[in-house]
């Protein structure tokens, strides 16, 4: 299999981020819309909402899915489309422990305007504060409530003045109001009433939530309203009418998975510059067959063994083509690699040994093998190597666990891991 050409605008550190990412079991913070497959009516979707919301009307969308099913994608590619559509923008998780939700709406303005001055540094600071000083004074209470979506729709316009096209909001996990105490769920209703009839502005909001969260609390919700004389819209309508967006999940499917293995590839290709001596299909399969054990969260159980299988493929494509190289140079790769950048440790390994379950090369070098820095600004550091290939080793300072440096038999050349 020849190797794979490069992703159009995916660089190698924003390929290299995207599969730390996935390893971990998070989607990437950007080129998210690169990874996403089988998903053009939730571009849209979204799209739409932003476009509503390009001409001075509120609009809403609602996020659905359950744990590991990928609602932290879509809700990372909302923030995508928000740096495109240059949306100023703000995710915030409803969170028990810190008074942190649609039922506090003080808190909630406070976390968000700390938000906007952590991420947008060219937003007039003094402006800000001067603008929505007030606004954080409120109350928790009904008025706050009221005063909350005042507080966003003058919020958008402040934007608008200084160069944004709008302000969006994501609120995740809201569901997690009903784990409150003092039924937290009833001020989450009313502030959703004062939205849908209060927001005012360039604003796109997004909610999230799980599936069987949100039927949970609809159900409360009419629960509650059945015992009020006097309302503002019904349980229906606020599902109706606020979220007429509901995106869903991207469906995983063989696909799908294979689009997505078919990019997980390209971007291996670009992270690690290698040829990669498997399609997409041959990839789903092998991750795919494990994911299936998964009782839940199968796309997240899907991606993280799709990520582990390719890189585990890397590796012995490596140890075998390394191990050619050195054959037909008459083995004076460590040589060349020991001038250029390390020298084995005493706590170093006896070649043809295994170390944490990966083959020493005749090197001595294997992953978790400790070397010493001999050249280059970390001279004399201890390191772990981490990885093995054809053009050297990649190793990890002791002292720095962020920090990473790959060596070449003829450069030192830092790379963020």
């Amino acid at each position: 299999m020849g190797k794979v050409s490069s992703p159009s605008g995916l660089s190698r550190r924003s390929a290299v981020h995207a599969i730390l990412s996935f390893k971990a079991g998070k989607p990437p913070k950007y080129n998210v819309q690169y990874f996403t497959v089988g998903a053009m009516p939730v571009d849209r979707k979204i799209e739409n909402v932003y476009l509503g919301a390009l001409s001075y009307t509120p609009r809403f969308g609602l996020i659905v899915g359950d744990y590991g099913e990928g609602k932290s994608h879509m809700l990372n590619l909302c923030e995508d489309v928000a740096r495109r559509k240059n949306f100023v923008h703000a995710y915030v998780v409803h969170n028990r422990t810190q008074d942190l939700g649609l039922h506090k709406p003080r808190n909630l303005l406070s976390r968000i305007l700390k938000l906007i001055e952590r991420d947008y540094p060219e937003i007039d600071r003094d402006k800000l504060h001067s603008r929505f000083y007030g606004f954080t004074k409120m109350t928790n209470g009904p008025e706050g409530r009221w005063l909350f979506a005042r507080a966003l729709s003058e919020l958008s316009f402040f934007l608008l003045d200084e160069g944004y096209n709008g302000l969006a909001i994501c609120i995740d996990e809201i569901e997690d109001c009903m784990n409150l105490h003092f039924n937290q769920f009833r001020p989450v209703y009313e502030t959703m009433n004062y939205l849908l009839s209060e927001l005012d502005g360039p604003i796109a909001f997004f909610f999230a939530t799980t599936t069987a969260g949100f039927e949970t609390l609809l159900a409360k919700w009419r629960l509650y309203v059945a015992e009020q004389d006097v309302i503002h819209y019904e349980p229906s309508e606020i599902y109706e009418r606020l979220f007429a967006n509901r995106i869903e999940m991207m469906p995983w499917s063989a696909g799908t998975g294979t689009d997505f293995c078919e990019k997980l590839i390209a971007a291996h290709s670009v992270a690690f510059d290698w040829e990669p001596p498997l399609s997409g299909s041959d990839l789903y399969e092998i991750a795919a067959e494990r994911a299936s054990r998964a009782p839940s969260a199968r796309w997240r159980a899907f991606v993280q063994n799709a990520v582990t299988a390719l890189e585990v493929i890397h590796q012995q494509t490596y140890s075998y083509s390394g191990a050619k190289e050195r054959e037909r140079a008459g083995g004076s790769g460590r040589k060349q690699l020991q001038a250029a950048a390390i020298s084995i440790a005493s706590e170093g390994a006896t070649p043809g040994s295994t170390r944490h379950g990966a083959p020493v090369n005749s090197d001595g070098l294997a992953p978790g093998v400790m070397v010493r820095v001999v050249s280059g600004p970390h001279k004399g550091k201890l390191a772990e190597v981490v990885g093995v290939n054809a053009k050297g080793v990649i190793v990890k300072l002791i002292d720095k666990p962020q920090a990473g440096l790959s060596f070449k038999p003829d450069k030192v050349k830092g790379q963020e891991q």
